[in-house]
C-alpha cells in the first residue's frame, strides 16, 4: 500500500499487530491478560487497576488523538501502541516509543 502514491505503508493485507505482539511477548517470556469492550468509564477503571499491578501495554489507540504528538488532535486512524506507567482520576502518564517518553 503507498500513501500519496509514493510512501510505502508497511501493513501486509490481513496482518494484524496482535500477531506479531502475541509472539514477541511469549519470547520474552512475558505474559499478558487482554481486556478490551466495555463503557469508557470501565475501561479506564480497568486501565487504572491494572497500572497498580505494573506497566500496561495499550493499544491499538489512535495516534492522531494523542494531545502530545504535533498536529494534534485530529483522528486519523493511525493504529499506535503505548505503554502505560500510571493513571489516576486526571491523567495518564505513558512511554511512547514514537518520541514520547514520560509523556500525560
Amino acid at each position: 500500500q503507498l500513501i500519496a502514491g509514493s510512501l510505502p505503508l508497511f501493513d501486509p493485507y490481513g496482518w494484524h499487530p496482535e500477531v506479531g505482539l502475541d509472539a514477541a511477548i511469549a519470547l520474552l517470556g512475558w505474559s499478558c491478560k487482554r481486556s478490551d469492550g466495555g463503557t469508557p468509564t470501565e475501561a479506564l477503571e480497568r486501565l487504572r487497576a491494572a497500572c497498580s499491578r505494573g506497566p500496561v501495554l495499550v493499544g491499538p489507540v489512535d495516534m492522531g488523538l494523542l494531545l502530545y504528538q504535533p498536529g494534534t488532535p485530529n483522528a486519523d486512524g493511525g493504529d499506535h501502541y503505548a505503554v502505560v506507567l500510571a493513571a489516576d482520576q486526571d491523567s495518564v502518564e505513558l512511554h511512547d516509543p514514537h518520541g514520547h517518553p514520560y509523556a500525560t
